[in-house]
């Protein structure tokens, strides 16, 4: 059967996936004991990861001296309703840019009173992207309050990988800000 999976192919997947999920829960450990160390918590806006960040977050002991809280900002209503992104914002720039990005990790932050704003935003396919932005274009943003930075990378796969690798980079990012 032309085009069909085999068990071969599904468990080699299941293997890619599952290594990537321990990655995952790896790093959200880090980004916890790190944030933690340094006396800080953090607030999300996740799009395209969903609250995968959140939850591998508060999937570690002691979470909660460094997860503040988690958006989970799917649709352009709820950019606008939950974290007060102006709609014709969002229309101008388009829902995954990064000038949307950072204005959803600074709102994360300033709406919260968390210490650092984070945002996920992405094409997780199978459909959607542009030209400029195909699928599996992701930005992820980060604020301290004082200063944003915006990352856009190009993440090859399927939607799995697209929504888990995301959010592996977002955990690593927050390992690394002070």
């Amino acid at each position: 059967m032309s085009g069909s999976t085999t068990p071969n192919d599904t468990a080699a997947e299941l293997g890619a996936l599952s290594s990537l999920r321990s990655r995952l829960n790896e790093l959200a450990a880090l980004a916890v004991g790190h944030l933690r160390g340094e006396g800080k918590n953090a607030a999300l806006a996740e799009s395209c990861t969903g609250g995968l960040i959140a939850a591998v977050m508060a999937s570690v002991p002691g979470a909660s001296q460094a997860l503040h809280s988690s958006a989970v900002v799917y649709q352009t209503e709820a950019k606008t309703t939950l974290l007060g992104l102006d709609a014709a914002f969002v229309q101008r720039f388009g829902a995954v840019s990064e000038e949307v990005t950072r204005a959803l990790a600074e709102a994360a932050r300033t709406k919260s009173g968390a210490d650092i704003g984070l945002a996920v935003t992405g094409w997780a396919g199978p459909s959607g992207g542009s030209v400029r932005d195909p699928v599996g274009t992701c930005y992820i943003a980060v604020t301290n309050g004082t200063s944003t930075d915006c990352r856009r990378v190009l993440i090859p796969g399927d939607r799995a990988c697209v929504r888990e690798t995301a959010a592996a980079l977002a955990l690593d990012w927050l390992c690394r800000i002070s």
